[in-house]
């Protein structure tokens, strides 16, 4: 009896969280050495997207007490948010966190909100040895949440 109940509360929860939607989706990125210290991006359902890109008057050698921040909404096609949603879902759980870290670069940490709970992927320089750290689409869907916010990713995605 214990055993079937375990298993309908399972199916019911499963069932639950799998009807969730998507509420927003997050880009943070954080440059070690930059003068544009974090850009973030975020998507929500609605189709409006907002970036704000924090810069520093230094860097983390020189650091400087002058901070800026630039804030920008924006309207998207909202099934641009429904394509990067599946393409979050293609992810998988094998790529959460890797072992890289480092002094240079860039940290980035892509986020999804829905109405019970969060996911999240954060990595330390994702470009560094993508194919080996299965990095690909991850890399790829960052770029196009950079794209749609109207940066270009040459100055702010490293390669």
């Amino acid at each position: 009896m214990k055993n079937l109940i375990v298993t309908i509360f399972m199916l019911i929860t499963s069932f639950c969280f799998g009807q969730m939607k998507t509420e927003k989706i997050r880009l943070e990125i954080n440059y070690a050495l930059r003068y544009e210290n974090r850009i973030t991006i975020e998507l929500d359902k609605n189709g409006n997207l907002i970036l704000e890109i924090e810069k520093n008057g230094g860097s983390l050698i020189c650091p400087s007490e002058e901070i800026s921040r630039i804030t920008i909404n924006k309207k998207i096609d909202s099934d641009e948010f429904k394509l990067l949603n599946i393409e979050i879902d293609k992810l998988g759980d094998e790529i959460r966190y890797d072992n890289v870290i480092g002094c240079d670069g860039e940290s980035v940490l892509l986020s999804r909100e829905f109405p019970a709970y969060s996911e999240r992927f954060y990595f330390w320089s994702p470009s560094y040895n993508e194919n080996s750290r299965l990095l690909v689409m991850f890399n790829i869907i960052c770029k196009k949440i950079l794209e749609l916010a109207g940066l270009d990713i040459k100055n702010y995605w490293s390669k």
